[in-house]
């Protein structure tokens, strides 16, 4: 058997789901402010978390993830 195994409990929230036809999902969060480059760690791992997420409410699908900023 492995080792332990440590569990993470990951709370937030998806601003829109974008359906095109039956084929894909694009999992969108809205930003506050203007664009920031490179993105924020903090960005890139809720971006992860997102598209995983997405991924398994949408099996069947192609799940894209972006952002969009509102500044």
């Amino acid at each position: 058997l492995p080792g332990p195994v440590e569990v993470v409990v990951i709370e937030g929230g998806n601003h829109l789901f974008h359906t095109v036809e039956d084929e894909a999902v694009s999992a969108i969060d809205f930003k506050t402010g203007t664009r920031r480059e490179p993105l924020p760690e903090t960005y890139l791992h809720q971006q992860t978390v997102y598209s995983i997420a997405a991924s398994r409410l949408f099996p069947d699908r192609q799940v894209t993830f972006e952002f969009w900023w509102m500044g």
